[in-house]
C-alpha cells in the first residue's frame, strides 16, 4: 500500500511515507547500517494508551559485494520513550531509536485526544424510504419488490424441439435446487437474497413442468425472451383451464397467485431456456432481464409478464452454479450492471455480484434497495465499523447538500470480509476473477443522482425519478450528460479518452493500491487485496487519490451543471463545490475496524 504524508485538520503530520529508517557508519573498511522497520508498529494512539514497540524490527546490515546483507538482529536497542510508557501528551511524538555508535534513527507516532472527536452515536443513518423500485413504478414497469416478504416467482423451464432430450424431471429438479434449495452450494437464488437483504425480502416461488416453446429457436433470434414470455403467458392460461391443469399438473396455481401485490403483473417470471448459451451480436442466447413487458396491459385477473429474466440452462455449468441467475435477479429487483458492456472497464474491479458475479452486493446496492442504511459522517470523528456483509453497516461521506437518500453523490466506506456470502466466491473466484483473500476497507465513489425525462438535470424530487443519470456501461459513460452531440469530458481539461465521457459512472472503487489503471476505462483491471485499505492506511482526495475522481481533484460531480444556451447545453463549473475527507484506518480486527475521519 502507498503511504502518503498528509496534514490533518489537527495541524499535525501523520505517519511519514517510509516505514523503514536507516543510518550508516564505516568501520575498518566495513560499511554497516542500522535499519529500523516500524511497518507493524502502531502509529496512532489515544491519550492514556501505552506505547507499544514490541513489533519494532531493528537489524544491522553490511554492504558486501555491492549489496546490503543482513548481519544481525538487534534486541538491546534503546528508545527515547520507553516501551510501555503511558502517553499523556497530545500531538505528533518523535520516537528515536539508538544503538551503539550508529546515528540514532527516528520515526513519529500520533497521539489523539479522543474527547475531541465525535463517535458513532453522534451521527444519524441516511433514509432508505425510497428505493430503486420507484423507477419501475414511475414507468409502469413493476420491479420485483425488494421489501416484500411475500414475493412469488414463476420459474418456467422452456424447451425447444431440438433439445427435447433435456426435459427430464432430474433437470427440472436441478433448476429447483439452484433457485430454492437451502442446500445448494455456494447458495441458491433464494438463500442468497434472503441472506443479502438481512431477511428484508423473501424469494419464494415454483418451478413448473417443462413447457415446450411454440417457436423454433431460430425464430426467436430477434425477440428472444419477449416472444417467449408472451408464449408462456398464453400457454399457461390455456393449460390451466384443462383438466388437472394440463401439462402444468394438478397442483398448478393460477397466475394471480404470482401477483402478490395485486398490481396486475406477475411478480417475476424467470425463463430457463434449453438452448445452450452463446454470446453473439443478438444477445438473445445470453442472459438478460427486462422490465418492459410484452405489450400487454396490466390485468389483476390474469396478471401479465412485466419483469422477466431470461437465461440458459447451461449457465449452471453442470454443477448447480447459481451465479448468473443471482445476477439477473439483482436486475429484477432494480440493480443495474456494474461493468462495461464493451469490456473496457470494471468499476468494482470485478468483485461484486453486479460486476463479475462475485460475492455479496455492495453497500450502495443494498442501500438503493432499502436493505440497509449507512451512517452519514460529515464531521471529524472516530468511527467503529463492523463487518459489512454480516451487519449491513457502512459509512457514507456526503457531498455538499446531500439529500439523505441513496440517490445522490457520496463516498462509501465498507469493512469487507471474507465470510458469509463472500466465503466461497472470494476464495474460488468466478469467470477467472478472484475475490479478496483478506479483510479491509473498501472506499467507493457513488454518483447516483436521478433523472426523469432530461438526463442533463438531476431531479430534486426523488419520487419522480425514472432512472439514474449515470451508469457503468460504455453507452452510459459515453452519452450521459454530454452537451449536445459533442464528446466532452465532465471537467474540461481532464479528458481521459476522446470517445469516453469518463465523468459519468454510477459507482467505482477507489483503490488503495493507488494504481490509476484501475480507473482508466480502457484498462480492465480487477481488484485484489491491495485495493483495500488496511491498518494504518490513509486516504484523502487532496493527496493523490483524486485521480479516481472525474475532476482529478476534490471537486465533486455536483460542481458541474448545465445551462441551456442556444438550444444546446453549456457546462458550468462551480469551483466552490469542493469537499475532501481524510480517512485513516486506525485499527482493524476480526470484529470491527476503527476509522479516523476528518473533514478538510
Amino acid at each position: 500500500m502507498k503511504k502518503i504524508k498528509l496534514v490533518c485538520l489537527l495541524s499535525l503530520f501523520c505517519c511519514s511515507c517510509s516505514e523503514v529508517s536507516t543510518s550508516s557508519i564505516q568501520q575498518n573498511n566495513s560499511i554497516q547500517k542500522l535499519e529500523v522497520n516500524y511497518t507493524n508498529v502502531k502509529d496512532t494512539y489515544f491519550l492514556g494508551e501505552k506505547l507499544d514497540l514490541s513489533s519494532l524490527d531493528v537489524v544491522i546490515k553490511e554492504f558486501v559485494d555491492g549489496a546490503w546483507l543482513e548481519k544481525e538482529h538487534v534486541e538491546n536497542w534503546t528508545s527515547s520513550i520507553q516501551n510501555g510508557t503511558i502517553l499523556n501528551e497530545e500531538g505528533e511524538i518523535k520516537i528515536t531509536i539508538s544503538y551503539l555508535e550508529f546515528v540514532p534513527v527516528s520515526f513519529y507516532i500520533l497521539v489523539l485526544n479522543q474527547d475531541k472527536y465525535l463517535s458513532n452515536d453522534d451521527f444519524s443513518k441516511a433514509s432508505n424510504e425510497y428505493n430503486a423500485s420507484l423507477f419501475g413504478k414511475n414507468t409502469s414497469s413493476p420491479y420485483l419488490d425488494p421489501l416484500s416478504l411475500d414475493n412469488k416467482v414463476l420459474v418456467v423451464p422452456y424447451y425447444f424441439t431440438e433439445q427435447e432430450e433435456m426435459t427430464t424431471e432430474e433437470n427440472r429438479k436441478k433448476i429447483e435446487d439452484v433457485f430454492f434449495s437451502s442446500e445448494n452450494k455456494p447458495y441458491s437464488v433464494k438463500s442468497y437474497y434472503e441472506t443479502s437483504s438481512y431477511h428484508k425480502t423473501n424469494f419464494n416461488g415454483d418451478v413448473i413442468n417443462w413447457m415446450k416453446s411454440s417457436y423454433q429457436s431460430d425464430k426467436l433470434i430477434q425477440n428472444g425472451g419477449y416472444d417467449a414470455a408472451k408464449d408462456i403467458y398464453e400457454q399457461y392460461q390455456k393449460e390451466y383451464r384443462k383438466d388437472n391443469h394440463g401439462i402444468l399438473g394438478k397442483d398448478a396455481k393460477p397466475l394471480s397467485y404470482y401477483d402478490s401485490n395485486n398490481d396486475g403483473a406477475i411478480d417475476l417470471l424467470w425463463i430457463i431456456y434449453s438452448r445452450p448459451m452463446e454470446h453473439t451480436s443478438t444477445n438473445q442466447w445470453w442472459a438478460y432481464t427486462s422490465h418492459e413487458g410484452v405489450g400487454l396491459s396490466l390485468n389483476v385477473n390474469n396478471p401479465v409478464p412485466k419483469t422477466f429474466c431470461w437465461a440458459s440452462f447451461s449457465f449452471m455449468n453442470d454443477n448447480y452454479d447459481p451465479h448468473t441467475y443471482v445476477h439477473e435477479t439483482g436486475h429484477a429487483y432494480g440493480l443495474v450492471d456494474y461493468y462495461d458492456y464493451n469490456s473496457y472497464w470494471s468499476c468494482m474491479g470485478g468483485v461484486d455480484m453486479m460486476d463479475n458475479n462475485i460475492g455479496d452486493h455492495s453497500g450502495f446496492s443494498k442501500f438503493s434497495l432499502g436493505w440497509t442504511s449507512p451512517l452519514v459522517v460529515n464531521k471529524s470523528s472516530i468511527i467503529k465499523l463492523k463487518k459489512y456483509s454480516s451487519s449491513g453497516e457502512f459509512v457514507l461521506l456526503p457531498s455538499q447538500n446531500y439529500n439523505n437518500t441513496p440517490f445522490d453523490e457520496y463516498l462509501t466506506l465498507e469493512y469487507i470480509s471474507t465470510d458469509n456470502l463472500n466465503f466461497i466466491d472470494y476464495y474460488t473466484g468466478y469467470n477467472g476473477v478472484s475475490g479478496y483473500k483478506e479483510g479491509g476497507i473498501r472506499i467507493s465513489h457513488i454518483d447516483a443522482r436521478v433523472k426523469n425525462d432530461n438526463r442533463y438535470i438531476p431531479l430534486d424530487d426523488i419520487q419522480k425519478a425514472t432512472n439514474y443519470i449515470a451508469d457503468n456501461s460504455y453507452f452510459g459513460r459515453n452519452s450521459s450528460g454530454k452537451a449536445g452531440s459533442t464528446t466532452t469530458d465532465f471537467f474540461e481539461g481532464h479528458l481521459n479518452d476522446s470517445n469516453v465521457d469518463r465523468s459519468y459512472y454510477l459507482l467505482g472503487v477507489i483503490s488503495a493500491s493507488f494504481d490509476e489503471t484501475r480507473y482508466n476505462m480502457n484498462s480492465k483491471v480487477y481488484c485484489d487485496d491491495s485495493s483495500l485499505f488496511k491498518k494504518n492506511s490513509e486516504f484523502s482526495l487532496d493527496d493523490g487519490y483524486n485521480i479516481f475522481m472525474p475532476s482529478y481533484s476534490s471537486l465533486w460531480n455536483k460542481a458541474r451543471s448545465h445551462v441551456l444556451n442556444n438550444d444546446d447545453y453549456k457546462t458550468v463549473i462551480d469551483e466552490s463545490l469542493k469537499c475532501s475527507y481524510y480517512v485513516k484506518v486506525l485499527d482493524i480486527n476480526e470484529e470491527e475496524a476503527t476509522l479516523l475521519i476528518e473533514v478538510k
